[in-house]
């Protein structure tokens, strides 16, 4: 049985400009919704055109209940719903290989339809070795402990740069050109669902020729997150293998990324509630 894994997010998506199409209750989120569902399709059927016996769909933004699930064909598994272990990629063990649709650029990025990485709400800035972190880089390290290699990346054209630089052999789909953090330009899906099967196809023929690899990184990983403000980081602080660096930022070392990060997630978590209980 040949499994591979699909993790969308819905930022990077083609026609996704406006914070309403990103929340669930408000009436756009239905149209984001939509677009998101559309291009699952699409890529699942791609990839399984493939020779993929079974597609793992891991619906990875927000709440991740965005995806809708009434078309997925009868190979396809839908993984929903937050908080869960490794968040974007729950569900990979045992894939073969892992398509990311729908991502988007880190935090900081310039022209780049809602730069964040993993909360935009708690996180200005996350990285790993130094290096900043997107949400792309800390998945496909992450699934790179496990031995699965990310053979395709679809999303902000923003992105491009970090995918050449963490897995240069992946086949990367660009599915839309930001003008800034609240605008952008994409092709008609007619046109993004011929290039995903483009793309699906050579990354699957990259992949069987032995030019794919699994992404990593020097060990043990330290991990920096600058809050938004300090109250986040005081909290985080509780943790004895946390170390504070400065009003808003911590520290903390890992064996492993995907140790690292369940930390992350947790402390993100934490700070999140303590943002609804100050309302800051």
């Amino acid at each position: 049985m040949k499994k591979a894994f699909l993790s969308v997010d819905l930022e990077g998506l083609p026609f996704i400009v406006n914070r309403g199409q990103l929340s669930t209750g408000n009436p756009l989120w239905e149209e984001g919704r939509r677009i998101a569902s559309e291009l699952t399709y699409a890529a699942v059927k791609a990839i399984h055109d493939e020779g993929f016996d079974e597609v793992i769909v891991a619906d990875s933004h927000a709440d991740m209940i965005n995806i809708y699930y009434e078309r997925l064909p009868k190979y396809a598994y839908l993984v929903r719903g937050y908080p869960r272990p490794r968040s974007m990629i729950t569900g990979a063990e045992g894939c073969s290989a892992a398509f990311f649709l729908g991502y988007h650029a880190g935090v900081g990025t310039k022209d780049a339809t809602y730069d964040h990485s993993f909360s935009s709400a708690t996180i200005k800035e996350l990285r790993l070795n130094s290096e900043k972190a997107s949400e792309f880089i800390f998945n496909t390290l992450a699934l790179g402990e496990i031995g699965i290699p990310v053979i395709f990346v679809a999303g902000d054209e923003a992105l491009r740069e970090d995918v050449e630089k963490f897995a240069p052999w992946a086949v990367f789909v660009p599915l839309k050109k930001s003008y800034g953090r609240y605008s952008s330009i994409s092709p008609s899906i007619e046109k993004l669902n011929e290039d995903l099967a483009q793309g699906v196809k050579e990354a699957v023929r990259r992949m069987s020729n032995g030019e794919a690899n699994v992404a990593s990184i020097d060990k043990p990983v330290n991990v920096k997150i600058d809050f938004l403000y300090s109250g986040y980081a005081e909290v985080a602080e509780y943790l004895p293998f946390v170390k504070r660096v400065s009003a808003t930022a911590i520290e903390y070392i890992s064996n492993s990324v995907l140790e690292a990060y369940n930390i992350m997630e947790l402390l993100t978590i934490v700070a999140s509630a303590v943002k609804v209980m100050t309302g800051q």
